[in-house]
């Protein structure tokens, strides 16, 4: 048996050490696993195990006859997870990258460092807003329900544009756009009336 299991970056308190918490929660309590693999399974259940992900890129993926690219340069967004646009962007501009080389016979650092440059600069540069807007989530995940209704009440059009910035075809930045910032304000201020009338109507009704 196989799963996966994300461990959100934007949390600091997450650690590897938690997959041994999940893993007996899963055995022990989770009651579709259990239906499916019974109650006495930690004979056959290998405890599970992780790697981490280099997530936001890393400081240098050149040397000397040597280039990176895809999850091992860590071109993975640190908000969604997505790797598999900016892999195939990075294996691109890597390839590029080296028919220069090839016909310059040229394979140095320096000629090498080239292909840094153009990661970062085609969406290298977006991962630290990435990074930023995980960790304000992570603190105040309110704004991500606050999107949801956003996302629910504008319908295909405005979804598709989400989509565009949540898989990196568009920088992060274009969520200050009114488009975005001003409707989940809105929403933003819809559920906290919402939940704030929710709470005085439930207070009312125990008295």
């Amino acid at each position: 048996m196989f799963a996966s299991l994300s461990c959100s970056s934007g949390n600091p308190n997450v650690k590897n050490e938690d997959l041994l918490k999940w893993h007996n929660y899963l055995l022990e309590k989770d009651q579709a696993v259990i239906r499916s693999l019974g109650k006495d399974v930690r004979g056959v259940i290998e405890t599970m195990k992780a790697g981490p992900l280099r997530l936001g890129g890393i400081a240098k993926s050149y040397a000397n006859h040597c280039i990176v690219t895809g999850d091992a340069a860590g071109m993975i967004d640190p908000l969604t997870g997505e790797g598999i646009h900016h892999a195939m962007e990075g294996g691109k501009l890597a390839a590029e990258t080296l028919i220069d080389a090839i016909e310059a016979g040229n394979f140095s650092e320096e000629a090498m460092s080239v292909y840094h440059r153009k990661w970062m600069d085609r969406f290298g540069f977006d991962f630290g807003w990435s990074m930023a807007i995980c960790q304000f989530l992570y603190r105040f995940p309110i704004f991500l329900d606050a999107a949801t209704v956003a996302v629910q009440l504008k319908g295909n059009a405005f979804l598709a544009r989400w989509a565009d910035i949540m898989t990196g075809r568009v920088p992060k930045v274009h969520l200050l756009h009114p488009v975005f910032s001003v409707t989940i304000f809105f929403c933003l201020i819809y559920l906290i009336i919402k939940r704030t009338l929710t709470c005085s109507w439930g207070r009312v009704k125990i008295d």
